[in-house]
């Protein structure tokens, strides 16, 4: 379709009133633009949930289930340590749905 794509790191994005009007590459001319799609690569850098011993899976994420939970009991794990998706609605979500499984978990154990 005609789209270019430059890939030289990125040295900053200019506008006014947050409007988007040029990037800044490292080398090469700058780009006029009103718009921009990326895709970045993110990696989680924590290792603790793999130190609780909870299961990887691609991109170092761990592994967990509908309410978010992983494979070792009574550990919840939401956000950018469960999922590759890093937006903060995302991990609210997450963190709402491991809440609620932690309160039926608590309310069905008995307490000492």
């Amino acid at each position: 379709h005609g789209i270019e794509v430059r890939t030289e790191p990125l040295l900053r994005l200019e506008g006014v009133d947050g409007q988007l009007e040029r990037v800044i590459f490292a080398a090469g001319e700058p780009l006029p633009r009103r718009g921009l799609f990326f895709l970045s690569e993110p990696a989680e850098h924590s290792l603790l949930p793999q130190r609780l011993g909870c299961e990887m899976v691609g991109g170092g994420q761990a592994a967990t289930g509908k309410l978010q939970e992983t494979g070792v009991p009574g550990l919840f794990l939401a956000g950018d340590a469960a999922k590759a998706v890093k937006l903060a609605v995302i991990a609210a979500a997450e963190g709402a749905e491991a809440a609620f499984a932690i309160n039926t978990a608590l309310s069905r154990s008995e307490f000492l």
